[in-house]
């Protein structure tokens, strides 16, 4: 990268390629560690009930978000290979990419990083739900607590989450909202956070039930 106080453009494509190419592998390495997991029962379901259907959302949104960051570098490198792009040079590799790609930029970095918050979730999911008392309790809070420090690491970056995410939203759907995928996108979405909502209201409310109507020993 270029030096901040240098002032001198620099050709920038090499790195811009490099990120991208970086990227890839440690996605790909948590995409296969979660999509191996993601079929994985909590044991006596019929106690933790909401605890797996947590725990399956969190690791299937871990592989979802992994594998977009893989598909999502991809195409960025080959459209760096390809030339497309204004002008090689730039202040600094981040200036470069915040030009000539910036969408594509912000969704790596945001889909990476998701991906791992995800992924440390639901470990604390399945740590709460199997081991033995205060144990997964302890494990939980040791992985919540690691996932706040990925934050506050994210955060020493030159921009901070919430502001990173609010420029994914406003350049996604600048870009891609209003096309055939991006509705088709949007659709799906909106679909799997209602019956996901739904499925685990319906659990709350079962659980609340049971609780309130518990089942009574059969006498002879």
């Amino acid at each position: 990268l270029a030096s901040p106080v240098s002032g001198k453009d620099i050709s920038c494509v090499a790195a811009a390629s490099g990120f991208f190419s970086n990227i890839r592998t440690p996605a790909a390495l948590v995409a296969g560690a979660a999509l191996g997991n993601v079929w994985v029962q909590i044991p006596d379901q019929s106690k933790n009930k909401r605890l797996q259907t947590m725990y399956s959302i969190l690791m299937m949104l871990a592989v979802i978000l992994e594998f977009s960051t893989v598909f999502c570098a991809t195409a960025s490198d080959v459209r760096i290979m390809s030339g497309l792009y204004s002008s090689p040079m730039a202040k600094s590799t981040v200036a470069f990419l915040k030009r000539e790609m910036e969408l594509p930029f912000v969704a790596v970095r945001l889909n990476f990083m998701m991906g791992i918050v995800c992924f440390m979730m639901s470990l604390a999911v399945r740590a709460l739900a199997t081991l033995p008392g205060n144990t997964g309790k302890a494990a939980a809070l040791l992985l919540i607590g690691a996932v706040g420090s990925m934050f506050c690491m994210i955060n020493m970056t030159f921009v901070q989450f919430l502001a990173m995410l609010g420029r994914y939203i406003e350049l996604w759907i600048a870009d891609s909202a209003f096309t055939v995928p991006g509705a088709l996108t949007i659709i799906c979405i909106c679909g799997a956070t209602f019956y996901m909502v739904r499925d685990y209201l319906t659990l709350t409310l079962d659980a609340s039930n049971a609780k309130q109507d518990p089942v009574k020993p059969k006498t002879e």
